[in-house]
């Protein structure tokens, strides 16, 4: 077989990680002829379809999900040759790191991250990408320098554990059914309950813990991440699950009531990051996670500071 077009490796991510030819030429910056003339490249070079049509979406053939973890490696290892030094000293340098994160991740962990690099490395840059409301299994993450998302992503590479964090339940302070006495849980999964999307059968710790529990919610509305709850749910008879941190941050500005979820529907949100393994060695990889970590470890615990407390017993 002749060998492989180099420049053929980041059209075939595209187009395995995308599962789109328009996608991969807007991500690439390209045409869709062009695209589709590499794919046409693609599928002659490894005799094999590569993206098979299943109605109206491609799926990857059995050799092209056996690929794209190999490109995406090879990928990661020609970005890291490019860009490699003896040792990296973030007080010189000016390279922006790619971050892949969830929008309450980032909102909990950025304003930490850059005080520290503003400081250490005044030139250094952090450029976000947002992971709320995508499928993570459809991104392309090649070229982030870490992704930081919820155990249970199952990335590739190397990972370490960040912070966690709990969900409590947030209304407007003018809620009706906070004139109980006392509320079960019951009762909150009955109310219009607004929930954060984070991609295809994605479900949150919330959601598995109300499906333990054999409880229906009533899912009344939905939004793209954790970060716009607070704000639906104020001035409407909304519910929202959300973690805590955001919750007391959001809870500075808006009317709302926290409630503490009971002992057998506690949930924790445990945030993880993740790189490649190809980087586990590379010096400035090894700084940005050592950074990341004491930014973590800035994040105090919030007080525990609830209107009311849920309880499982029946009114």
């Amino acid at each position: 077989m002749p060998k492989l077009d180099l420049n053929l490796l980041r059209p075939l991510n595209a187009l395995l990680t995308t599962l789109s030819v328009s996608r991969s030429a807007e991500l690439l910056q390209t045409s869709q002829p062009v695209m589709s003339q590499a794919l046409s490249k693609l599928r002659i070079h490894f005799d094999d379809p590569l993206l098979v049509r299943v109605g109206n979406a491609y799926i990857r053939s059995p050799l092209g999900e056996t690929l794209l973890p190999l490109v995406q490696d090879a990928l990661s290892r020609v970005d890291i040759a490019q860009d490699i030094k003896s040792k990296f000293d973030g007080s010189t340098s000016n390279r922006t790191f790619i971050i892949a994160a969830s929008d309450y991740a980032a909102s909990t962990i950025l304003s930490h991250l850059r005080n520290i690099v503003a400081e250490e490395a005044p030139g250094v840059g952090i450029e976000v990408i947002t992971t709320s409301g995508r499928s993570a299994h459809r991104m392309d993450f090649s070229k982030c320098d870490l992704v930081v998302g919820v155990t249970g992503y199952s990335l590739p590479g190397q990972s370490a554990t960040l912070f966690t964090d709990e969900f409590v339940a947030v209304l407007d302070s003018a809620n009706p059914i906070l004139k109980n006495k006392s509320i079960d849980i019951r009762e909150i999964a009955q109310l219009p309950n607004a929930t954060g999307y984070f991609g295809d059968q994605v479900a949150t710790p919330v959601d598995r813990i109300f499906e333990d529990l054999g409880i229906h919610r009533n899912i009344a509305a939905q939004v793209s991440g954790f970060l716009a709850l607070p704000l639906l749910v104020e001035h409407t008879d909304f519910v929202a699950f959300i973690p805590r941190r955001l919750a007391l941050k959001a809870n500075r500005g808006t009317n709302l009531a926290i409630l503490e979820l009971p002992e057998d529907a506690n949930a924790q949100l445990v945030e993880v990051m993740y790189w490649p393994g190809s980087r586990e060695a590379e010096s400035a990889s090894i700084w940005l996670r050592e950074v990341m970590q004491r930014a973590c470890k800035e994040i105090e615990l919030s007080s525990r500071t609830s209107a009311r407390v849920l309880t499982n017993k029946k009114l």
